[in-house]
């Protein structure tokens, strides 16, 4: 940022492409509202929350990282989906995985996601503080996980036997509650 600022001799930002997507929509269309929204539908689902014309950070910086929590009797999962073709190539402890395209003509490096909702699951974890287990769960939409060994990972039909039979811990309807009342109020902490 601080070389691209001295060649260009203005003041530079660096920020998530969602957010900043976010922040060009509403000055092109959104001026006249307090609250903005924009859902980007890409490689996963994010946006840009932009309030009074600002940036919304919200919690640990996430307020535009819409990922997916369900709560049910099976448990707390937090749900991390991906919209990758090709084939794609990864190991739990890397730090990138490999997205191969076009008979291996194209290749491209992505952010390990196991990684990536490891972050948010101890960040619904700190939130939550209940001895109720936070489930990780990384889904390719496409289903293409043949070449992946990572614990955690699952195609669509994977997800939906994993929330309907969980991994052996029941929540009672107290339990499912207090876990709900405690994710939305820090959501409501972050936004007032």
């Amino acid at each position: 940022v601080a070389e691209i600022q001295k060649h260009i001799n203005k003041p530079v930002f660096l920020n998530n492409d969602a957010n900043v997507a976010g922040l060009a929509e509403y000055y092109s269309l959104g001026r006249d509202l307090q609250c903005f929204i924009m859902v980007t539908l890409g490689t996963g689902v994010g946006g840009g929350i932009i309030i009074d014309g600002k940036i919304f950070s919200g919690f640990n910086g996430l307020g535009g990282e819409f990922g997916h929590i369900v709560i049910n009797e099976n448990g707390v999962f937090v749900i991390e989906t991906k919209n990758y073709s090709g084939r794609i190539y990864g190991q739990e402890n890397q730090q990138e995985w490999t997205q191969v395209l076009s008979y291996g003509k194209v290749k491209n490096k992505l952010y390990n996601p196991v990684k990536q909702n490891k972050t948010h699951v101890y960040n619904v974890s700190k939130v939550v503080g209940l001895d109720v287990p936070v489930v990780s769960a990384v889904v390719f939409v496409q289903g293409n996980v043949q070449y992946i060994s990572a614990d955690g990972v699952y195609t669509l039909s994977g997800l939906k036997r994993l929330l309907k039979n969980g991994c052996g811990y029941k929540l009672n309807t107290t339990q499912m509650e207090a876990v709900y009342t405690r994710i939305t109020q820090a959501n409501d902490e972050t936004i007032t």
